[in-house]
Formats: structure tokens, sequence, C-alpha cells
């Protein structure tokens, strides 16, 4: 028995150890990656604008890597153009000076002035485990990055593994300060304090080298306004996004949404939870791949949700767990039926939501409150937090929210939903409206 305790507590410890090798290693050749994209971006750029070479010379190029890295792959001509736009967009940010120079070397590269070490990777034991095989790069050749972390097709680059950060940069400790402090070349006898603005500049570089490149190449075709982007990178690498979870958050425009919508947070919820509240819910969902009609029962809408309900949890965010539709509560012998009913991991909380296909009325809020009230008597756990209710409508009024409010002590919100059934404007005159090509179907059909 003894015997079997010591080989358990052993191999928990070699797997444990095994794991944070491998995690590590997967930073180590995520920041690589990018920043070979980044530097060869850089020297391309350089020749494209001095040397004036064309396409001709960069499709050589590419010709030649494939030569001397046989089946390497994103470094086609079109690969090259993205390197080129990826440094561009960057090259003239103060935070990025230190990426820069003669002096910037990738062989000599001291990665421990790009790590914090509160920087998480969250990724499954076997992606690891498939990486982990691929990070045989010597001293004389850091380029050559295995082709399952680079483009799946010759044209665009790949998504390579995403170093995530878990909430925030946490302050440099004295040991990692003295490391900076050797890598910057600082004589010993320099008393260095760091301003507030060098710490920002550490803390975007950590972010900027926290996600793939193709998810950098998508944030750059997607959002001009750098805080929009800092934003993007910020939710992606604490919320582990796929690239196509950051596109759909950044076409239901979250930059612009979160926290805007109207609720009774200052008065219910404490002070601590209600900024993780306001950043947990929006004013407005796309809800774009429900097959739905404006005119269509509640129920119809409710069973299109349930029926596209990780999608719809897309919506939410990924920090939330479904527990059920029509969720029954007893209260003194009678039957009540929360609609949508979710438990939200980050506010320690029930989630419930109401689904209405109309305007609000200020009776949702009345029986929106009942319903947290149950949830809260009967459902809730000790430990978790007071449940929060989101009326989900086509339309409100801001003025008749705050009014239905006034005298609800139970947090809720309220917030609208996008079926995009209807053109935008610039399109109007160059594409039929969506209802006029169903009526052309159906009555081709009949």
């Amino acid at each position: 028995m003894a015997l079997s305790k010591d080989y358990n507590g052993l191999i928990r410890k070699m797997k444990s150890n095994i794991d944070i090798s491998q995690y590590n290693a997967l930073k180590s050749v995520n920041k690589i990656a990018l920043l070979l994209y980044f530097n060869t971006g850089g020297m391309l750029s350089q020749k494209v604008e001095n040397a004036k070479w064309g396409s001709k010379i960069l499709k050589q190029l590419s010709s030649d890597i494939q030569i001397a890295y046989p089946g390497i792959r994103g470094f086609a001509y079109r690969s090259q153009m993205k390197m080129i736009q990826f440094y561009e967009i960057y090259k003239d940010l103060p935070e990025c000076q230190i990426l820069i120079g003669e002096n910037f070397s990738l062989q000599n590269l001291d990665l421990n002035l790009l790590n914090q070490e509160n920087s998480i990777v969250q990724l499954p034991t076997a992606q690891l485990e498939k990486h982990d095989k691929s990070l045989n790069i010597n001293d004389k050749q850091i380029g050559q990055l295995p082709t399952a972390q680079l483009e799946r097709d010759e044209n665009s680059i790949g998504q390579l593994p995403t170093v995530q950060l878990e909430n925030s940069i946490v302050p440099l400790s004295t040991a990692q300060l003295e490391k900076m402090d050797k890598s910057l070349n600082i004589n010993d006898k320099q008393i260095v304090q760091l301003s507030t603005a060098q710490l920002e500049s550490n803390y975007f570089i950590e972010l900027f080298l926290s996600i793939g490149f193709t998810q950098h190449l998508l944030l750059i075709q997607k959002c001009k306004d750098l805080k929009e982007r800092i934003f993007y990178m910020s939710k992606s690498a604490q919320n582990q996004w796929t690239v196509a979870l950051l596109e759909y958050h950044i076409k239901s425009n979250l930059y612009d949404e979160k926290g805007k919508f109207e609720h009774n947070f200052d008065i219910t919820l404490p002070i601590e939870m209600k900024a993780h509240a306001l950043q947990a819910f929006k004013d407005e969902y796309l809800l774009d791949y429900l097959n739905v009609n404006e005119d269509d029962e509640e129920s119809v809408f409710e069973n299109a949700i349930v029926n596209n309900i990780k999608q719809f949890m897309m919506s939410l965010g990924n920090e939330y767990s479904f527990m059920g539709n029509q969720y029954r509560l007893v209260v003194d012998d009678s039957e009540f039926f929360v609609d949508l009913l979710f438990y939200n991991r980050n506010l320690q909380a029930l989630v419930a939501i109401e689904l209405k296909t109309k305007k609000f009325k200020p009776e949702y809020a009345g029986k929106m409150n009942f319903y947290l009230r149950a949830l809260d008597k009967l459902v809730k756990l000790p430990h978790e937090n007071p449940s929060i209710g989101i009326i989900l409508c086509r339309e409100k009024s801001k003025t008749i929210v705050e009014f239905a409010f006034h005298d609800v002590n139970k947090p809720m919100g309220v917030a609208t939903y996008d079926l995009s059934t209807k053109l935008p404007e610039k399109y109007k005159n160059h594409l039929p409206d969506p209802e006029d090509l169903k009526q052309l179907f159906d009555e081709g059909v009949s």
C-alpha cells in the first residue's frame, strides 16, 4: 500500500512537471513564431521600399525558402505580403521598438524579457503533446517551424497555438526587473524606476505576443482603431477565443456594446461584482444564425435558440454553462418556467433569460424579479452570488426600462437582439431585400 501511494504521488508529480514544461515550450513557440513573422515583414518592407523589390522577387524568395526547407508553409507570396502588413501596422508604436532594430535577434532572444510569471496556457494535454514534439529548434535555424503549426493553405498563414493570459499582467517582480535590466544593457550602477508608461509597454508586448498570427490578421482587417484591437487582444488571450469566436465578437460589435445595456446593478449587486457583471452582458446580441421571422411566436424563437444552443452560448460568451430551457420552479405548489437558465462561471451566478419577441413592457421586470427571488431561494447554492436576469426583447425604451426598474430589488438588465434580416443602407440600392427574395422563392415553389 505504501509503495502504491509513493508511486501515485510520483506519477502525479511527473505529469505536473511535464505539463509545466510543455506549456512553457508552447509559449515560446508562439512568441518566436510571431516575432519571426514580424521581423520577416520588417526585412521585406524595407526591401520593397528602399530596393524597390516587387512581386517577382518576392515570389522567387518564396520558392527559394521552399527549396531550403522542403514542405514548410507560411512563406508563400501572399503570406509574405501579410507579414509586411503586420509589420507596417505596428512598426511605429513605441511599445514595439524593442522588437525592431539591428540589435534585435531571434537567435539571441531573451524570452524572459517577454514572459510574465502569470501568463498561462490553457490547452488540452493532447494538443500540448502534439506541439511539444515540434520544438527541436537549433541555434542556427529558429525559423523552420513545424508545418502543422503554420498555414494550412499556401496562401494564408495558419493559427499557431495561442498563449493565454489569465486575467491581467501583474507588476514585475524584483527578479524580473533584474532580468529586464540586463537585457536592456543597463549599467549595474544605474538605478532604474519603471514608469507607468514602461509598465503599460510591457503589458502591450505581452498581449501582442499572446494571440495567434491569424487572429492578428483578423484584427488588422476588421479593426482600424488601435484601442479596439488591444481590447480584442486582451479578450482573446483571457478567454481562449478561437479565430471564429473572435470574428463573431467583432461582428457583433462587442467593443462598443459592452456594459451599455440598461440595468439596475448599481443598487442590486455588491461593488466588487458589478464591474464583472457589466462586462458579462451586452446591449444587443446578434442572432443572425436563427431561422426565425420577426412575427414568430416566442415558443418558436425559444426552440430556434435551443436548436442552436452552441451558437447562442457563443453569443453570450464562453463563460456560460447551459442548465436548460423552460426550467421548472415550484412555489407553493404552483409551477413556473424560466425560458432559459445558464450558469456564469466568472460571476458564479445563475443567469435567467426571458425571451420576448416584442417591445419591452414594464410587467416583464416584475415577472423576472419573481423568478430571480425563486432561483435564489430554491436553486442557488450558499457560496454562489445572487442570480441575475436578462430580458431579451426586440425593442426597448430606455425611459420605460428605468421606470420599470425603479422599485425592483433583484439584479437584471434589458437587452435587444438583431436577426439581421434588413440590408444595410449602403447596400439597399444594389441588392434585393431578404423579404423580396423570400417572396420570389415562395412563388417559384408554388
